[in-house]
């Protein structure tokens, strides 16, 4: 049933206001949104409100904003307009690997074969980012995070973006492969540092002979001066300029000093194996260590992460991977006391062998801790059902704005895209969600989407 068939038109509706004629008008860069609701996430709602995008760019948000000429323009005076949602953990369109131990340096965007169908499906859902995840035990790899826009593979995927994985249970493998690769970090960070002692000692020694060796040449020079010149090799000619002897002298000191700066040599510190490198960058507290995602299943597991690794002061979020039943809720004042950032799926969950029900969403967020959803069905079908699980859990007792800031602004923080995505103000890409209601009611359904400003959900026809 297309658009202007649809009885649920009379919602929103959905209009370019240019007619065809005056197409060849339009600045291409240039779109303005009107929508009944606009759904800013990072500030407050507004109704109705004004979206304006530049160059694929959020140009201005505001209740009353005076529309540019020559702008695209799209209402919606019932509709309601957010950022594309985002999913911080899939294994969507990823080949059956399955790695063991540390591979810290291997990335999930090595085995993903993006389809356009499924792409077409994520688009169809409302998904700006999809962060993928590298299969197995340990340290598996890193997340890559691609925009559903379609296009080149290389085109989709966010360089810099993601997270480095770290599957971890009470068990001993576990605990064992992330101690070994701290401590291989180490011992790494030692080498290092006793190779560039041994560096600045040797360059030390070689300046104090090379400046021994300055004095008797310069006391050398001296006397000679004393001395009577003899012969031609010393004397200028006439004209002024030098003999053959000055001019050998002044080519023999010319290679001396080429050869006195081609001796300079720069510190080159041991090689790091690159399984190593995300652990020193970590150990360092540098601005290239990887964001941390540390999976748990059961309460025990942040027991046992705790007790080995704390005193590292990671400060990693957590993704829950616990299914209906669960023990998770007596995590929830530790992560709570510590404002962690806690990743789960939109459900319902109980109490082992009891059918008491917990909302962990809810509770975490009372306990002060930061909530993302993870889709509970992994496929392109299924994410288009995830706002109205998300909804169940707000008809639940978890707060709209918790939900909201769920689906969008902390998955992007998760994968270090808080600046580019997840939330409307200026700057941000212009990755836009606009629906017929309220994203978390039954009833509501997707009716357009915008990439960098550009819609790609139904596709855009030009005439």
């Amino acid at each position: 049933m297309g658009w202007g068939t649809d009885p649920r038109v009379a919602l929103v509706a959905f209009a370019v206001c240019a007619a065809a004629g005056a197409r060849a008008q339009e600045d291409d860069g240039l779109l303005v949104i009107k929508a009944g609701t606009v759904i800013t996430v990072s500030g407050e709602e507004l109704r109705p409100g004004v979206v304006v995008v530049r160059d694929g760019r959020i140009e201005a948000v505001g209740a009353k904003i005076e529309v540019p000429p020559r702008a695209r323009r799209v209402e919606a005076p019932r509709g309601v307009l957010m950022p594309a949602w985002i999913v911080p953990r899939s294994r969507l369109g990823l080949a059956p690997y399955t790695r063991t131990g540390n591979a810290a340096h291997r990335s999930a965007a090595d085995e993903w074969f993006p389809r356009p169908d499924a792409l077409r499906r994520l688009r169809a859902a409302g998904v700006g980012a999809v962060a993928l995840v590298p299969a197995g035990s340990g340290v598996p790899g890193s997340a890559a995070v691609f925009r559903p826009r379609g296009g080149a593979r290389e085109d989709m995927l966010l360089p810099g973006a993601g997270y480095l994985r770290i599957s971890f249970a009470a068990l001993p493998g576990d605990k064992r492969t992330l101690r070994a690769a701290f401590r291989a970090a180490e011992q790494a960070i030692e080498r290092e540092e006793k190779a560039r002692k041994a560096f600045e000692a040797k360059r030390a020694k070689e300046k104090d002979k090379t400046g021994d060796k300055g004095k008797g040449d310069a006391k050398g020079r001296k006397g000679s001066e004393k001395k009577e010149p003899g012969g031609a090799k010393g004397k200028k000619d006439p004209a002024g300029k030098g003999t053959k002897g000055s001019e050998g002298k002044k080519g023999s000191e010319g290679k001396a000093a080429a050869k006195g700066k081609k001796a300079e040599a720069r510190f080159v510190p041991p090689p790091i194996p690159p399984n190593l490198r995300p652990f020193v960058e970590l150990l360092r507290s540098s601005k290239h260590a990887p964001r941390l995602v540390v999976e748990i299943a059961r309460a025990r597991d942040l027991v046992h992460f705790d007790d080995g690794f704390a005193s590292r002061k990671l400060r990693p979020c957590f993704f829950f991977r616990g299914g209906e039943e669960s023990d998770l809720f007596h995590a929830v004042p530790a992560l709570g006391a510590r404002g962690a950032t806690v990743l789960l799926a939109p459900r319902i969950s109980y109490e082992p062998y009891t059918r008491t029900r917990r909302n962990l969403a809810a509770e975490l967020d009372r306990a002060g801790a930061r909530v993302g959803f993870v889709p509970l069905d992994d496929t392109a079908e299924g994410f288009a059902k995830h706002l109205f699980a998300v909804g169940q859990l707000v008809r639940e007792g978890l707060p709209r704005e918790v939900a909201l800031r769920g689906v969008t602004l902390v998955p992007a923080r998760v994968l270090g895209l808080d600046e580019e995505l997840g939330s409307l103000a200026k700057g941000r890409r212009a990755d836009l969600l606009l629906l017929d209601g309220d994203p978390f009611a039954p009833g509501a359904h997707v009716r357009a989407v915008f990439c960098d400003g550009e819609q790609v959900w139904p596709e855009e026809k030009r005439q």
